[in-house]
């Protein structure tokens, strides 16, 4: 296996641990989530880690997007 597919797949795996982080976050019930006019599925706390794990899950699929076409 060459140095590129052992990267990209490092990068899933990547990907997917950090998916993984963001389902384990715990979102404001639905009966809650109901009550307020945002409709936000996190507090703000664990929003923002959320925002920054989908900024890192962006980056991820960018890399892979870009090793795909070298």
């Amino acid at each position: 296996m060459n140095d590129k597919a052992k990267y990209y797949e490092w990068l899933m795996r990547q990907h997917d641990e950090i998916t993984q982080k963001i389902n384990s976050i715990p979102k404001i019930p639905l009966e809650e989530q109901s009550k307020s006019a945002s409709m936000n599925e996190y507090y703000p706390k664990e929003q923002e880690m959320v925002n920054r794990y989908r900024s890192k899950l962006y980056e991820i699929e960018q890399e892979a997007r870009r090793i795909q076409i070298l």
